[in-house]
């Protein structure tokens, strides 16, 4: 699910959305909103790699979730996530909008049938109080999931997601990855997922290109709340694609993986979206202003950290065990 829209508006409306409980169809499903897969392929040449990128490795990204989610009438669709505590999963807002039935989470594996992957069904879902969407406008497109059962953290290949409430010396970096089980090339009209999981090095950027692409590039989009609750980012031949929305943006820093943003939305006008996210980028939604709402949906089981504190955490993490 990557929201690909010709006009778009961002904008702040207040929809009071209750805690859902799954297998009860709640919403009604967007007619426009069409659910596709995460990462788009580079056309040329056609390959299994994302963008320009490379297949994960067992462990290179342990917060990463597959998402499987299954309406009433047994259609599925595909999301990404993170991991953000042993029974919360972080993913965008737009995932879980519409009839939604079931929803399995897979952990813990580069291939989502990899016979060592986690899998776990989702309890409940809360959208954010403020996400709001139809077939002109987004707001707040951010969700968590509560899962039936903890995860076992002690799995070398499961871990938390670090995110943290103060993010300005992470968005100092100009390079940040992106992740997901997700299409990976075209034939013809059609997409074909890849049930691996691909990554890519893209170019983070800052809020004044940003601002700029989304009145330049064809988006048709008007801001009306803050710009600096979204991210942008892409690069030349890279980037996120129709696909696992409310997959990670992740920052490198003192050399652990900080997860900044999710993704929500981009171009898809043709070669444009996939060869050139440096000039159009695709949009995420900034983790450092919903603390609040991670923090209260999840009772405290999930909270934006201090930087220094998990900077710390690491190295004493890498000093008892080397």
């Amino acid at each position: 699910m990557y929201l690909q829209y010709g006009v778009i508006m961002l904008m702040f409306q207040c929809l009071l959305l209750p805690f859902v409980l799954l297998t009860v169809q709640s919403m009604p499903l967007a007619d426009l909103l069409q659910k596709h897969d995460l990462l788009q392929q580079h056309r040329v040449p056609t390959s299994d790699l994302v963008f320009g990128g490379s297949h994960a490795k067992l462990g290179d990204f342990p917060s990463q979730v597959f998402l499987r989610i299954t309406d009433s009438s047994g259609r599925t669709s595909r999301c990404g996530g993170s991991l953000i505590s042993p029974t919360h999963v972080l993913t965008a807002g737009h995932c879980l909008e519409g009839d939604v039935y079931s929803i399995e989470a897979i952990l813990g594996a580069v291939n989502i049938d990899s016979p060592g992957a986690v899998r776990e069904y989702a309890r409940t879902y809360k959208l954010h109080p403020n996400f709001f969407i139809n077939d002109t406008s987004i707001n707040s497109d951010i969700a968590i999931l509560e899962l039936f059962s903890s995860i076992d953290l002690t799995n070398a290949n499961i871990q938390l997601a670090k995110f943290v409430k103060d993010d300005e010396e992470l968005l100092k970096s100009i390079k940040a990855v992106v992740s997901g089980f997700g299409t990976y090339k075209r034939e013809g009209n059609d997409t074909v997922s890849s049930d691996d999981l691909l990554y890519a090095e893209v170019d983070l950027f800052s809020f004044d290109f940003c601002r700029n692409a989304l009145f330049t590039r064809g988006y048709g989009v008007t801001i009306l709340n803050p710009l600096d609750h979204m991210l942008c980012a892409g690069a030349k031949g890279f980037g996120v694609g129709p696909g696992d929305s409310g997959g990670p943006l992740r920052v490198r820093h003192n050399g652990q993986l900080y997860q900044v943003g999710l993704v929500s939305f981009g171009d898809d006008e043709g070669d444009i979206a996939e060869l050139h996210q440096d000039e159009s980028p695709s949009f995420f939604t900034r983790l450092s202003s919903y603390c609040d709402f991670i923090e209260n949906t999840t009772n405290g089981a999930a909270k934006c950290g201090g930087l220094n504190d998990m900077d710390e955490t690491a190295i004493a993490a890498v000093t008892v065990n080397s």
